[in-house]
Parts: C-alpha cells; sequence; structure tokens
C-alpha cells in the first residue's frame, strides 16, 4: 500500500471517528472506535443515521 492510500485511509477513519464521536457512540460492543476498520466504522456511522 502505498503512503497516499495508507494517508487516505487514515483520514477517512479519523472523518468517521470524529462523525460517531459526534453522535455519542464512543464503543462498538467491547471495541474502541480506534481499534474498527474503515469498513466497521461505515457501517456503525450508517446505523446511528438510520436510528436517528
Amino acid at each position: 500500500m502505498s503512503d497516499r492510500t495508507a494517508n487516505a485511509i487514515d483520514r477517512k477513519k479519523e472523518f468517521l471517528i470524529e462523525k460517531l464521536l459526534g453522535r455519542g457512540i464512543y464503543k462498538r460492543r467491547n471495541q474502541q472506535l480506534y481499534e474498527l476498520s474503515v469498513k466497521e466504522l461505515e457501517n456503525e456511522y450508517r446505523k446511528s443515521c438510520r436510528a436517528n
């Protein structure tokens, strides 16, 4: 994976984590948000959007 790709993934993770934190979501089950993959974070964000 190139540095550019890794940076893009990191930025996307940071963005999703900030959005979830803003919605009051700090963990998923027994995992901290920073431990989740981008796909898992996207799924959590979608679920939080549907719930509101």
